[in-house]
């Protein structure tokens, strides 16, 4: 396909706030403007998260899909915070502590240990 960042900027960015600007995400998103245009990409991409992936052998497994990054940190989560990170998903496009707390009615140190691991962002 091509790339023009003159001519695909609008997309380009969308794509980055698809991703939240995860490097690996932006990445193996880029690597599929071999065969789409970034608006293309980026359709794709608020339709299926799977396309964040790869198929080259050289890279570790832990870079092959943002799917595995994910199953790797949901794998390290115990129960309870496996709870509060399923009812999080009601918000898009970030909550606050108050709000994550009211909504859960998680602790805290849960709220802080999620966070820690990289699985919420606190706004």
């Amino acid at each position: 396909m091509g790339f023009s960042a003159d001519t695909e900027l609008n997309d380009e960015v969308r794509i980055c706030r698809l991703v939240e600007g995860v490097s690996l995400a932006l990445e193996l998103a880029a690597s599929w403007t071999r065969m789409l245009t970034c608006r293309q990409t980026a359709e794709e991409l608020a339709r299926i998260f799977d396309l964040l992936s790869t198929n080259r052998q050289n890279v570790p497994d832990r870079q092959q899909s943002l799917r595995y990054v994910f199953d790797q940190t949901w794998q390290q989560l115990n129960e309870p915070e496996r709870k509060v990170f399923k009812t999080l998903s009601i918000f898009q496009g970030g909550f606050t502590r108050e709000a994550a707390k009211e909504v859960t009615g998680a602790s805290l140190p849960l709220l802080s240990n999620l966070q820690d691991k990289s699985s919420i962002r606190l706004g």
